[in-house]
C-alpha cells in the first residue's frame, strides 16, 4: 500500500509541475490581440487550442489524483494513529503514576514535617 501511495504521489507532483508549466506557456488575452486578433493569420489558434486541451486534461488528472491520494492517506494515517494511541495510553499513565506517586509522597512528607 505504501509503494502505491509513493508512486501516485510522484505522478501527482509531476502532474502539478507540468500543469504549472503549461499554464505559464499560454499566451494572455492581450498577447493574442497583438498577434492579429485571434490567430486567423498563420494558424496561431492551433497552439492555443492544444495548450487549452492539455491544461484541461491535466486539471482533470489533478482532481482525480487529489481524491485518490486523499482516500489512500485517510486509511494509512488512521492505522498509524490507532497504533500510536494504544501504545501511548498503556505506557504513559503507568510511568506518570509511578513518578507522581514518589514525588507526592516525598513532597507531602516534607510539607507535613515543616508545617508541624
Amino acid at each position: 500500500m505504501a509503494i502505491l501511495y509513493s508512486v501516485l504521489m510522484v505522478f501527482f507532483l509531476l502532474t502539478c509541475l507540468l500543469m504549472i508549466l503549461v499554464i505559464l506557456l499560454q499566451p494572455g488575452k492581450s498577447d493574442i490581440a497583438a498577434l492579429g486578433g485571434g490567430g486567423g493569420f498563420m494558424g496561431g489558434g492551433g497552439a492555443t487550442s492544444f495548450l487549452t486541451k492539455l491544461t484541461s486534461g491535466l486539471a482533470i488528472t489533478y482532481m482525480i489524483m487529489v481524491i485518490v491520494l486523499g482516500k489512500l492517506a485517510v486509511g494509512t494515517f488512521t492505522e498509524v494513529r490507532e497504533a500510536q494511541s494504544t501504545v501511548d495510553i498503556t505506557t504513559t499513565p503507568a510511568a506518570a503514576d509511578s513518578a507522581t506517586d514518589g514525588a507526592d509522597d516525598s513532597g507531602a512528607d516534607a510539607s507535613d514535617s515543616s508545617g508541624e
